[in-house]
């Protein structure tokens, strides 16, 4: 969906998020990823997926996308509009299966108010509330209301558990404890339109779609503490990084073939005054074109990575397998957090590039978060 007729439609979403969605139990095998659909402050959807087992640094690692898309072990429903060819909302694609576009009954008036792999609940301002069978294209007025999500699901220490407070998305597993703040999901989310607890891991099909249609969303916390513009990483020990390195995290992928082709690390310090990044990047072939860009909210940093084209401020040390990399900026950021996302632009051919991304970009927006010291 893009333009002005998914803003219209999206706009009416938030009118459905009056009260956070109640919290159910379900019984039943252990939880092996989460797949949802959730609404931003400014109206547009974002799917999001991750597996329950946590990376080696103990994070989930949370992929989005910002199409209607809800993915099970063997497909992926995906819901547009209908703005290409028709005027009605459509299942535009679902994996493993042959359909690729499903015209249903309602059109782009209508907003989703809850989406299951089979159904979804659609309401416009003078009209009854619509249930619509996705596999069969029928809608008919909805005799009852949607079901309420799901936000718990058991299992041992009291199970795992999602919840919407103060726009964050947050996430519970089991060994985390009832009173800590959980795991950041995604930030600046109005309301959930659909969540699905997955009992076993996607399909090689729907593994690839993932891959292909899904990107990374970085979640990069800025320690306390000065920083000397040295190429020596040494100050920053305590900090943790956000490691670029896999094909979901390729935002653009023409030529990319792994690590070792192209791939980063970044970190963040900051004091009252100044806001500094550092990390590692790798490069079989370093050239000219080859850029690291940060967005912080509306802003965007270039920094140039070749020898001969260094940017001003940016400090680069060899490495035997890669190069260093420490830069700083006046803090003009203000409060807790900020949209961000790092990009490494790696220009291997004469006009073919890959971008590796801490975060998509979404209409220019930043999906990731940097977390400010005070």
């Amino acid at each position: 969906m893009g333009g002005d007729a998914r803003l219209s439609v999206l706009l009416l979403l938030l009118g459905c998020f009056g009260a956070e969605p109640r919290a159910d139990d379900d019984e039943g095998p252990l939880p092996r990823a989460v797949a949802l659909v959730a609404a931003r402050e400014d109206g547009r959807p974002l799917s999001v997926y991750f597996a329950l087992e946590p990376n080696p640094r103990g994070r989930v690692d949370v992929r989005v996308t910002d199409r209607i898309a809800l993915a099970g072990p063997r497909g992926v429903f995906t819901l547009g509009n209908g703005e290409r060819q028709s005027d009605r909302w459509a299942v535009v694609e679902e994996v493993q299966a042959a359909r690729v576009s499903l015209a249903l009954p309602v059109g782009p008036a209508w907003s989703l108010q809850r989406f299951q792999p089979r159904q979804a609940w659609f309401t416009a301002a003078t009209a009854p509330t619509m249930l619509c069978d996705l596999v069969g294209a029928a809608c008919e007025p909805a005799e009852t209301p949607p079901p309420a999500l799901s936000l718990r699901r058991a299992g041992p220490a009291g199970g795992f558990r999602l919840a919407l407070r103060e726009g964050t998305l947050r996430f519970w597993p089991p060994h985390l404890p009832e009173g800590s703040d959980g795991e950041r999901i995604l930030d600046d989310v109005a309301g959930l339109l659909a969540v699905r607890w997955l009992e076993a891991l996607p399909g090689a099909a729907v593994r690839e779609y993932l891959d292909r249609s899904f990107r990374g969303v970085g979640r990069l916390t800025a320690i306390s503490g000065a920083v000397e513009l040295d190429g020596e990483l040494g100050e920053w020990n305590a900090s943790d990084p956000d490691v670029v390195e896999s094909p979901w995290q390729a935002a653009v992928r023409r030529n990319w073939l792994g690590p070792h082709d192209a791939s980063f690390s970044i970190a963040a310090r900051a004091t009252a005054t100044r806001l500094c990044f550092a990390g590692r990047f790798r490069d079989d072939d370093l050239r000219e074109g080859d850029v690291l860009t940060l967005h912080l909210g509306a802003d965007r940093w270039a920094l140039p990575l070749h020898p001969d084209a260094v940017a001003d401020g940016l400090v680069l040390a060899r490495e035997p397998f890669g190069h260093r990399f420490e830069v700083c900026r006046t803090r003009t950021p203000s409060g807790a957090s900020v949209p961000f996302s790092a990009l490494l632009q790696d220009r291997d051919g004469e006009d073919d590039a890959d971008l590796l991304a801490t975060s998509p970009l979404f209409d220019g927006r930043p999906a990731g978060a940097l977390y400010l010291p005070p």
